[in-house]
This record gives structure tokens, C-alpha cells and sequence, in this order.
């Protein structure tokens, strides 16, 4: 069986047409009475969200504030060791330049390596000399030394190594002019001594044949660096040197 189908039948309003505008107009205040309670409802929402902000700050603030004066003073320690590592690298450099000096083994070695075949060494000494000139008044530095005995040190060390010089007498046989220039040529390529300089010169009979008979004065320089030992050690020209400081 088909179901009945029934006609809608349109609803009739049988009010008043002033109470249907009451109606409609309190619809409308309704409407509006809801659209303003959701807006204080916002408003009352934003100023409890305004007002616990800066609640929320201070608390963070006061969560963070010891963290940030930590780091600061992390910082602070950090710079502080950084300074100090560069005053004690610095002040290693000026002892190590005050103090290094090549060793009295190492000259003779240097030199007996710079000798070419058609030379012998005959004598070869060592001599530190003091200088005599007149030492500066200590009451003039003491002022500026007296509160850092680092630089009291150094102070003491750069008199102490400004005071004197290391000399080497070299004396010895070649067959010619030739064999004594190429030796002492060699002994300024070593870069070891500031100062090479031919003190004498003379024929000597040297067996079947004339030679000549020589001395050399050598001033060693205050300061090798040790790349140079290194370059000068790893020469395969260098012979092993004397044991004793005078060779006669």
C-alpha cells in the first residue's frame, strides 16, 4: 500500500499584528542580548588573560634571573682565565727568550759539520765575557718591579744576558785560501753566530806540501730558534762534535 501523502497546510498566525511586531522585536533584543554576553564574555576573558600576563613575566623572570647572573658570571671567569693564560703565555715566551741559548755541545758540532774535507780543526775554545760596562742603578727600577717579582725576574735575567757574550777561537790547517773562505762561508750560512771573522793567516809546511795555517773568531747569537737547530741537526753534513770544549 502507498503511503497517504498529506498536504502541508500553512500555519496561520492568529495574533494581533501588534503582538506579532512585540514578537519579532523581542527576538531581535534577544539576539542581540546574546551577541553582547558572548562580547563582555571576550572582554572579561582578555582582561583575566591581560591582568595574569604580567604575573606570568615576573614569575619567568624570576625563574631566569639566576640562570642569566650564572651565565654572566660563567662569563666573567671564562675572560678572566683567558687573560691570565695570555699573561703566562706571554711571560713564558720572555723567559724562554731570556734563557734559551744553543749548548756549548751543539756549537762544536756545528762547526766540525762546516769544516770541508781539505781543512782540520788543530785548537777550538770556548769563552763566555762579561761586560764592563756600568750596570744601570737598581733604585731606578725598583719602583716599577716592586710589586710583580715576575718582573723582577726578567729584569734580572735581561741584565744577566745583556751583560755578556759567548766567544769560540777556532784555530786550524787547510791546504789553501779556498778550503778557509769555503769554511768560514759556511759557518755564516749557519746563521748560529753574528759575527765571523778570519783573525790570522800563514804558510806552514803541511807534510810534502804548503798549507795554510788559520784562526777564526765566532760570536754566537744570543738566541737560536729551534727550527734552525732542527734545519742544522738534520744536516747530513754535520759530523758528531767534540767531547771536550778545547781541542789542542
Amino acid at each position: 500500500m502507498k503511503p497517504i501523502q498529506t498536504e502541508s497546510t500553512p500555519q496561520i498566525d492568529f495574533l494581533p499584528k501588534r503582538h506579532r511586531r512585540d514578537r519579532e522585536a523581542m527576538r531581535r533584543s534577544t539576539s542581540c542580548r546574546s551577541v553582547l554576553a558572548f562580547f563582555v564574555i571576550g572582554i572579561a576573558a582578555t582582561t583575566v588573560v591581560l591582568i595574569q600576563t604580567p604575573q606570568r613575566l615576573a614569575a619567568e623572570q624570576e625563574r631566569l634571573d639566576p640562570m642569566l647572573e650564572k651565565s654572566r658570571f660563567l662569563q666573567a671567569e671564562r675572560s678572566r682565565i683567558d687573560t691570565v693564560l695570555q699573561e703566562l703565555q706571554s711571560r713564558a715566551a720572555v723567559v724562554d727568550e731570556l734563557t734559551d741559548s744553543p749548548s756549548r755541545t751543539f756549537l762544536f758540532w756545528a762547526i766540525a759539520g762546516a769544516a770541508p774535507e781539505q781543512l782540520s780543526l788543530s785548537k777550538l775554545s770556548i769563552a763566555s765575557k762579561q761586560s764592563t760596562t756600568r750596570r744601570p742603578d737598581p733604585s731606578a727600577t725598583e719602583t716599577a718591579v716592586a710589586q710583580d717579582p715576575f718582573a723582577k725576574d726578567v729584569a734580572r735575567l735581561r741584565a744577566g744576558k745583556s751583560s755578556g757574550s759567548t766567544t769560540i777561537t777556532i784555530e786550524g790547517t787547510a791546504t789553501d785560501d779556498a778550503a778557509v773562505a769555503e769554511f768560514l762561508a759556511n759557518l755564516e750560512e749557519l746563521q748560529i753566530f753574528s759575527q765571523v771573522a778570519l783573525l790570522f793567516t800563514d804558510r806552514q809546511a803541511l807534510r810534502d806540501q804548503t798549507g795554510r795555517r788559520f784562526g777564526a773568531r765566532l760570536v754566537v747569537r744570543r738566541r737560536l730558534e729551534p727550527s734552525e737547530v732542527d734545519r742544522i741537526s738534520e744536516s747530513p753534513d754535520v759530523a758528531s762534535p767534540p767531547d771536550s770544549e778545547v781541542l789542542q
